[in-house]
Parts: C-alpha cells; sequence; structure tokens
C-alpha cells in the first residue's frame, strides 16, 4: 500500500536563503492535505519528519512511506 504526499512551501523555493529551510526541519503534525487541487482525508494521528535531505511520513507511530526530497 503506497501513498503518495508532498511538501511544498514558499520558503522551500528561497533557494538561497538556508535560513528559511531550516526552519522547515522536525516534525510536523498534518491538520489537513490537498492533492490536485481536492482536500484529502488526514488521520489524526499523522506525522512527517523533514531532515536535510530526507522525510518519513508516520501513521500512529509507524513509518508508512519514507523518501529523499531537494529543492528544485
Amino acid at each position: 500500500h503506497l501513498e503518495m504526499r508532498s511538501v511544498s512551501s514558499p520558503a522551500l523555493r528561497k533557494k538561497k536563503n538556508p535560513k528559511e529551510i531550516s526552519k522547515l526541519l522536525g516534525t510536523w503534525k498534518y491538520v489537513s492535505a490537498i492533492y490536485d487541487g481536492k482536500p484529502m482525508d488526514v488521520g489524526r494521528n499523522e506525522t512527517i519528519t523533514l531532515t536535510g535531505d530526507s522525510w518519513t511520513f508516520r501513521r500512529d507511530g509507524k513509518i508508512v512511506s519514507t523518501s529523499t526530497w531537494d529543492i528544485d
């Protein structure tokens, strides 16, 4: 069972400003999500952890998916 999740933020587009990017690193709780312009249902216990080059999505503390990311 695969899930597709994306992380987007205007701060990520500021490539030359590492301070802005560093503000996004850490663990975040989902409060809402939009995919393909439509709202998605999110669970109460879903988080995403962003590091300098990877992300991990968890539901109820269990890893659902993980991958790397880069600023393009």
